[in-house]
């Protein structure tokens, strides 16, 4: 049986009965070659089993194919299922949830084929198979989603009025919207692929293509083609590859004839071309990956206004990175990413310009990169700016047309600069240092303006138009021929050389790159400031071949040398103006700065081979001790006057430019940390004294003084522990340490600490004296941080002592000599001088005190008013430093201070939680007498003799303690004890902790 017609008539009264007969199993009709199902009304067909037969319906107005998922429809020749409609009757709706193939190659045999427009529905179980078309739908628009499979062997969706295309699956074939100037609009959130033979991504009629899945194709000509008003989005994949076999182009998205609008977030790759905008006008956006490995990564070939945008990503391409060749205008703004061109070509352009329309290109925090060149120029105006960030790797080409170049600092050629023909301006600006090692071609007629940076140009140049400084700095280190104005508040340097140049009043010539000299191919004009620096051996210079006109000029000198010791004043003169001319200079220097405290200038305008500027330095009427502050900056800058010229420490000072430095310097220098060392030691002698002393009050049981520590004693077994109010001959001993601060006078903060340990033997004699002798050895460390010196000593000491005890009244003395070896080191460094010093000497300290106390007994409280008196003596040997000229030497001196103190010790007993315990406390006054500023005598080599004062030594002071002290058990006592010395301008803590065991 060939054919079977099923017709249908009747009225809505049979619908319902009739539309039942519409669910078809056509594998009862395996032998019939179609099923036409033609009806008047809208009517649904719906396939549920599998068949090998196809559906034609004709004649109705609207309707619908059903392929359900246990449905499939297989044909062979030349079937399809093609609901069909009159003109001008409605559409037919296609849902697919089975499968449809057509495997005839037929090129009329479709697997669905909507011939007046309609719907396809593709679920995710649906597939749809054609031979060559999977899908067509013509005679009206279509809209086609696909949530499954749609492969056709050349074509996926064949679209040929306008339409809707949405793939969330797979599309194997082209989605094609053809022979139609109406609009398609094709969104990719899945996959669509294709090879050679079949299609692309066409849309005849322009419109829409977002992508954000994956798009691939080999070996087609064109990933995506359109003609006309087209909007191109990307944030996936889309390639168009292939290989040798393919002679022609391979584009991976060719936008023609309209108004191309192109933004890829994603990439694009093409064998050739990546992305082509051909005539019309282009506006593109790129942060994603561009790349063509033959050829062009970017084509913008329009008849209009083309516009490129890009803020990251990279687009590389075999030739060019970019190609811009229009009629219209063109603007171009980097803000990311790179730029690449000649991954394949000797011949290769980062980015390229041609056509008569005006460009106008920015690059900021971008590289672009060529092999031939970075950036190439059109035949038309192009305007480049190349700003903060921006890195090109290559030559600059400007074209043929009348051009400009901006060059902002952060900004980086490697390579040079070439004007090629046209008019064109070079501007230097920006608001940090900026620097050009190339040269600067072909800007012969052209010119240089700088209006803002700190510029470095090391190449060549010819800028006829003239060169003009209006704003911020330019040191030229090669040659630039053309007239030089330096405008006001502008400055020019280097060391290279310049055509005719005038300064206007306000402007800076500062020739030499510090020391250096800048030459002139022309006349010199300055009626602004000419700035020079000098060494210890020459001075900056400008070598003049015109003449020279310095009428009104400011002279600025920077005498900052390296080193200042090594600076021989009596170099010189030093010719600062070169006057190659046979010309007298004409005019003088109206003023003269100089950052010089000490010196003064001497110029001669017919100095040198007759009419040169030359410059000699002499001393001036300000002592150095004018600019000191404090007596010990004053009496080190007398000495130092006191030396000769020439000697390197003099030097040093004399060649200072500024009054705070100087005072810093003069400060490094006193050696204060000698006589601050003086202090430390003084102040420490009663560590070894409070020790002594609470022996002796441990030794009388004095309740109000300290905790019972047990003694070692002998006994008739030998030696043995004991209280300490043991009558027999004992042994002790203690730990001491503390750690304090300093500072007040014009001497800077001494920061000290000091830890040690004491051992004596005593015996009661005299009836109720106690009799004792100590030795001891400490190590005091010492530090003066804003002088940059330090020191320590090893000290040695031995006392003797004595105590007695009547009734509630106390005697204490004792008295010794400690032995001190104290080392220091020192660095002084400021602007031209450098030394690290050195000294090692040995110190005496006599020391001796006695005390009355009184005890009263006020249950449950002791106390003990007592007046101390002490007295400490303390002689350094004579000494000298090592390491330079700024070392010292010192006499032998002494140093002797009287101390007084006054206050009450009290303690009381406590119990805590059944464990015996006392605590006890002492405040008092400590106050010293005359001699309490340690000086230390000093002389240079060379020099007069100067006195330094050291840290005082406060004057009145807090003294105070506070201790307890645990019986542990009948045989253990812990004790922790605190004290502080606090003055206004110096303070001293000390913590001690002891255990005490009797076995």
């Amino acid at each position: 049986m060939n054919s079977m017609n099923y017709r249908k008539r009747g009225n809505g009264r049979n619908k319902n009965r009739l539309s039942r007969l519409h669910v078809l199993n056509l594998a009862l009709l395996a032998s019939v070659a179609s099923v036409t199902v033609d009806r008047s009304q809208a009517e649904t067909i719906t396939v549920s089993t599998a068949q090998t037969t196809p559906i034609a319906a004709v004649t109705d107005p609207t309707g619908t194919v059903n392929i359900v998922q246990s449905g499939s429809i297989t044909t062979q020749s030349g079937g399809n299922v093609a609901p069909y409609m009159s003109p001008g009757l409605g559409a037919w709706t296609v849902n697919v949830d089975g499968s449809i193939k057509v495997l005839d190659a037929n090129s009329s045999a479709y697997s669905v084929w909507l011939r007046a427009g309609g719907t396809v529905n593709v679920g995710a179980t649906g597939k749809v198979e054609g031979a060559q078309d999977a899908i067509v739908i013509d005679g009206g628009p279509a809209d086609v989603q696909n949530d499954g499979l749609i492969s056709g062997g050349w074509i996926g969706v064949h679209v040929l009025a306008g339409g809707t295309v949405e793939n969330r699956n797979t599309i194997v074939g082209g989605v094609v919207f053809a022979t139609s100037p109406t609009a398609g609009h094709f969104t990719n959130k899945g996959s669509v692929s294709g090879t050679g033979g079949g299609f692309g991504v066409i849309m005849n009629g322009g419109g829409s293509l977002d992508n954000s899945g994956s798009v691939a194709f080999t070996n087609i000509g064109q990933g995506f083609w359109s003609h006309g008003d087209t909007t191109f989005t990307n944030s996936g994949t889309y390639t168009a590859k292939g290989d040798s076999s393919f002679a022609s182009p391979i584009y991976a998205v060719l936008l023609q004839n309209g108004n191309a609008v192109a933004t890829n977030t994603g990439t694009i790759e093409g064998r050739d071309v990546g992305l082509f905008v051909s005539q019309g006008t282009a506006d593109v956006t790129n942060s994603g990956t561009i790349t063509a490995t033959n050829v062009h990564a970017v084509v913008l070939q329009t008849t209009g206004a083309a516009t490129f945008k890009q803020t990251a990503g990279a687009l590389k391409g075999g030739t060019h990175g970019l190609s811009v060749v229009t009629a219209g205008d063109t603007t171009v703004t980097i803000t990311g990413g790179s730029i690449t061109g000649g991954l394949s070509s000797a011949n290769g352009i980062g980015a390229r310009f041609g056509g008569s329309g005006k460009t106008q290109m920015s690059v900021a925090d971008a590289s672009i990169t060529g092999v031939a060149a970075a950036i190439q120029g059109g035949t038309g105006q192009f305007d480049l700016s190349l700003l903060h960030g921006s890195t090109i790797n290559g030559n600059v080409k400007l074209g043929a047309g009348n051009s400009s170049l901006k060059l902002e600092t952060g900004a980086s050629i490697q390579g040079n600069v070439d004007g090629e023909a046209g008019i064109n301006t070079l501007l230097l600006t920006g608001t940090g240092s900026g620097s050009f090692s190339g040269n600067f071609l072909n800007f012969a007629s052209g010119k240089l303006d700088a209006s803002g940076g700190k510029w470095t140009l090391g190449g060549n140049a010819d800028f006829a138009g003239g060169i003009e400084l209006v704003a911020g700095a330019m040191a030229v280190n090669g040659s630039l021929t053309g007239t030089v104005t330096v405008r006001t508040g502008a400055t020019l340097g280097g060391t290279g050389s310049l055509g005719a140049t005038t300064v206007d009043s306000g402007g800076i010539h500062a020739p030499g790159n510090s020391v250096g000299t800048q030459t002139i191919a022309g006349n010199y004009v300055n009626h602004g400031t000419l700035q020079i620096e000098a060494t210890p051996t020459s001075a900056g210079q400008v070598k003049v071949e015109g003449t020279v006109d310095i009428t009104g000029a400011t002279l600025d000198l920077l005498m900052s040398p390296a080193s200042a010791a090594s600076w021989n004043l009596s170099n010189g003169p030093f010719v600062i103006i070169d006057n190659d001319s046979a010309d007298a200079v004409m005019g003088s220097f109206a003023m003269v700065h100089k950052n010089l405290l000490f010196l003064d200038e001497k110029l001669d305008y017919a100095g040198g081979d007759g009419n040169d500027v030359t410059l000699e330095l002499v001393r001036n009427d300000i002592e150095f001790a004018q600019v000191g502050d404090t007596p010990n900056q004053k009496a080190v800058a007398v000495a130092i006057d006191s030396l000769a010229s020439g000697n390197p420490l003099w030097n040093a000072i004399a060649l200072q430019s500024d009054a705070g430095a100087t005072r810093a310097a003069l400060d490094q220098l006193t050696g204060e940390i000698h006589a601050s060392a003086k202090t430390a030691l003084i102040d420490d002698a009663r560590l070894l004294t409070d020790a002594v002393n609470e022996r002796l009050r441990a030794a009388f049981d004095n309740d109000a003084a300290t905790a019972s520590l047990p003694v070692m004693a002998f006994g008739e077994g030998g030696p043995e522990f004991a209280p300490a109010t043991t009558d027999r001959f004992a042994a002790w001993g203690t730990a001491f340490g503390s750690w304090g601060r300093a500072d007040g006078g014009g001497a800077a903060s001494l920061n000290r600490s000091n830890g040690g340990l004491v051992a004596g033997v005593d015996a009661l004699a005299l009836e109720s004296w106690r009799l004792g002798l100590a030795a001891a050895y400490s190590h005091t460390s010492f530090d003066v941080s804003d002088r940059a010196s330090s020191g320590d000593s090893q000290n040695y000491s031995l006392d003797v002592y004595a105590g007695t005890q009547w009734n509630r009244l106390s005697l204490r003395t004792g008295a010794g000599y400690t032995w001190s070896k104290v080392e220091t080191s020192r660095s002084v460094a400021f602007p031209g001088f450098a030394e690290s010093l050195e000294a090692k000497y040995d110190a005496g300290l006599f020391h001796a005190f006695g005390e009355a106390a009184y005890r009263i007994d006020s249950a449950p409280v002791a106390f003990e008013p007592f007046a101390n008196l002490s007295y400490v003596s303390l002689q350094t040997e004579a000494y000298s430093e090592t390491g330079g000229a700024s070392a010292l030497h010192a006499n032998g001196d002494t140093s002797a201070v009287a101390f007084t103190t006054v206050g009450t010790r009290v303690s009381t007993d406590l119990g805590l939680s059944g464990i015996p315990a006392r605590a006890r406390g002492m405040v008092g006054w400590r106050h010293a007498y005359d001699g309490r500023t340690p000086l230390s005598t000093f002389a240079f080599t060379g020099s007069d003799s100067f006195t330094i004062e050291g840290v005082p030594i406060a004057r009145d002071a807090a003294v105070l303690e506070a201790a307890i002290d645990v019986s542990l058990t009948g045989n253990a006592v812990l004790g922790v004890t605190y004290r502080g010395q606090l003055a206004s301008d110096a303070q001293d803590h000390a913590f001690n902790a002891r255990l005490g065991v009797k076995f």
